[in-house]
């Protein structure tokens, strides 16, 4: 029996040249990425493309920044956050600027301006599309600046202004951990960890000693391994434990 969409599944386009044309609604001219919520297409010169980047109606969206592109680049695109395209993507767009490091001056700065231009007198903020989730979107913003555990690996204000002091308590990560941290002076503090599962756990080092990890003043055994930000710590964890997550210091 012939399955279409099986056959779509399997195909694959490549683009031997970069698109010559800037896209339109009529005329893409080039590689269009999308999930069904959120659409790419580039288009232009090929030493200076341009992205256009929408939310559900993806002919609506308006054009994000202009970058130069060089030979052997396949995805590369610096990306400007602008209340006009933001839409219905508000409940996600700042928490995703966190998530891949994107400036947290500016991040702050247009989240306060969402506060301004799109919210009621009790900073409910409004967007067509919206309702109940636009109320997730400051919290899960500042928890992403704040403390990230995606990808399994635990990051401390990995999103957030160094410069400024900050504190949060018993916020939940990924694999049942519950932490809580200070940064103080630019240096963060000692890290208090819950493991309520008793699952592995990893950790992004957030000083630029060593770190050690310790249960009841005891020591616990880590290992260590190289990611693209840092040096990860992973260590075993017991169900209903707490831990202590602390820079090495000289003795």
């Amino acid at each position: 029996m012939f399955d279409p969409l099986e056959k779509v599944q399997k195909l694959e386009g490549i683009f031997s040249e970069f698109p010559a044309k800037t896209p339109t609604a009529g005329e893409p001219d080039g590689p269009l990425f999308g999930n069904g919520d959120i659409g790419i297409v580039a288009g232009g010169r090929g030493d200076a493309l341009t992205f256009w980047i929408g939310k559900n109606d993806f002919w609506s969206a308006s054009r994000s920044h202009d970058i130069e592109c060089h030979s052997g680049v396949r995805g590369f695109a610096v990306l400007q956050i602008c209340s006009d395209c933001l839409k219905n993507a508000f409940p996600t767009f700042f928490t995703a600027a966190a998530r891949v490091g994107y400036c947290p001056e500016i991040i702050l700065k247009k989240l306060k301006e969402q506060f301004l231009n799109h919210s009621f007198p009790n900073f409910f903020i409004h967007y067509g599309g919206g309702g109940i989730e636009c109320c997730s979107a400051v919290p899960s913003c500042i928890n992403e600046m704040l403390f990230q555990s995606h990808e399994g690996i635990l990051r401390f204000f990995p999103a957030w202004d160094k410069k400024k002091d900050a504190a949060f308590y018993q916020l939940r990560g990924y694999d049942a951990f519950v932490v809580s941290a200070e940064i103080k002076d630019g240096v963060v503090g000692d890290i208090d960890l819950f493991s309520e599962k008793g699952r592995p756990c990893s950790v992004l080092c957030p000083w630029q000693s060593p770190m050690v990890v310790t249960e009841n003043e005891s020591a616990v055994k880590c290992e260590t391994k190289n990611v693209r930000d840092g040096i990860v710590y992973m260590f075993e964890t017991k169900p209903h434990t707490f831990y202590k997550i602390k820079p090495e210091r000289e003795k």
